[in-house]
This record gives structure tokens, sequence and C-alpha cells, in this order.
């Protein structure tokens, strides 16, 4: 018996933590037996996440200032699909080799569809 692969929206919040997520958007990914939408809400950070963040086809990227940690997590809920949302700091990276571990904890709600890469900025 073959199970079906669960849909989930990750949130990740970000400002000024480029090295970070790099780590965080690199453990999402390679989560397997899950499907994922990874949303990054970044605050327009300067330290050099704009170079990269929007290029990336593992995420949608949502580059606009926000309120702090909790308003970026609402606006990226509102950009997330009906899927079960899931939010994740990029600070539970902590050192080099960490991943995100037990996706049952995180993914608990079975849904379809598909998603692609997404990118808006609001950065002046």
């Amino acid at each position: 018996m073959q199970i079906a692969p669960v849909t989930s929206s990750i949130i990740t919040p970000s400002y000024r933590n480029s090295q970070w997520l790099k780590l965080c958007i690199a453990s999402v990914a390679d989560q397997q037996g899950v499907e994922l939408e990874h949303i990054v809400q970044d605050s327009c950070s300067d330290d050099g996440t704009l170079d990269w963040l929007p290029h990336g086809h593992r995420v949608q990227a949502f580059l606009e200032k926000d309120a702090g940690m909790y308003d970026a997590v609402n606006r990226g809920y509102r950009h997330a699909n009906d899927y079960s949302e899931n939010f994740l700091e990029n600070r539970f990276f902590d050192s080099p080799g960490s991943e995100v571990s037990g996706a049952g904890v995180f993914f608990s709600s079975a849904a379809s569809g598909a998603f692609g890469s997404a990118f808006a900025s609001s950065c002046g």
C-alpha cells in the first residue's frame, strides 16, 4: 500500500539572516515523503538575502516590509494555499548539518494540489 504524500505550507519569516535562511531552505527541500510549499516572507533584508532569494526555485519569496516576526508569519499565511500551514523559524538551524527532523510532526494534514515558485517584492 502506497501512502499519498502530505501537502503542507511552510512559512519562514526572515530578516537579516541570509546564511541561516539558506540552511533552512535546503533542509526543507531535502524532506522526503511530503509535498511542500515553502514561503519565505522577508522584510527587505540588507545582508545579501535579496541578491539570491528572489532567484531560488525551491521557495516562494515575498519581499516586503513588515511590523516584525508575527506580522511576517501572518503575511506568509495569506500567500499560502489551502494546505496545512506551519511556521518554521530559520533560527532552529543553529549548527551546520542540522536539519528538520520528524516531518510527521510538522506535516499532519493531507491535501492535494500543485505549486510553483513565485516572487513578489515591494522593497525599494
